[in-house]
């Protein structure tokens, strides 16, 4: 998965600050692009519109509306997190991103590699991962998946977030920690 540095990126200025509040059209498509890229005919992928219907049982009425009215014009209805990200509110995106992420580094990453050949997925899960959190950061939206923590976190700026909360999140996490403080088991 690369990201190309074309005319328009390069001359589109930057964000002046991370917004939290809103997943803007380019970045849900791009979304949506990555985990279709990623999940392919994966067979396991439908276990994420599982944890978004539960989660979610108002959206879960519109997309059943949804699959009935396709079904009767013959039309193949999206996947479910698809209708998530494509037209959900900002929770209901946010959080099919998060849950497909974490599918991507869980199950896609421990699958074995013949099983991600044969269902279309030669990337590495690393690459959708990057690919998907640059961009956020392409969009100028500040949260982050986090492969150490399978979650999506905020980040408030780019400098402290890889200098500072990074390394501190990893040692939070290590065998002796206990509630923040060392040594505490």
């Amino acid at each position: 998965m690369s990201i190309y540095d074309v005319f328009s990126k390069r001359n589109r200025p930057r964000p002046a600050k991370l917004v939290y509040d809103d997943l803007p059209l380019p970045l849900r498509h791009s979304c949506i692009a990555i985990f279709n890229d990623c999940f392919g005919r994966w067979p396991s992928a439908s276990v994420i519109d599982t944890v978004l219907m539960r989660e979610h049982p108002v959206i879960s009425f519109r997309q059943t509306r949804v699959d009935r009215v396709d079904a009767l014009y013959g039309r193949k209805a999206p996947r479910f997190f698809e209708d998530c990200l494509a037209n959900g509110n900002f929770d209901e995106a946010i959080d099919a991103v998060e849950v497909g992420a974490l599918f991507v580094n869980t199950d896609v990453r421990d699958a074995p590699e013949h099983e991600r050949i044969a269902y279309g997925l030669t990337p590495e899960p690393d690459a959708f991962l990057d690919e998907l959190n640059a961009r956020f950061l392409e969009n100028g939206v500040g949260y982050q998946f986090s492969t150490e923590q399978n979650r999506i976190v905020r980040v408030d700026s780019e400098v402290l977030h890889a200098e500072v909360t990074q390394p501190a999140m990893l040692l939070l996490t290590e065998q002796g920690f206990d509630g923040g403080r060392p040594g505490v088991r």
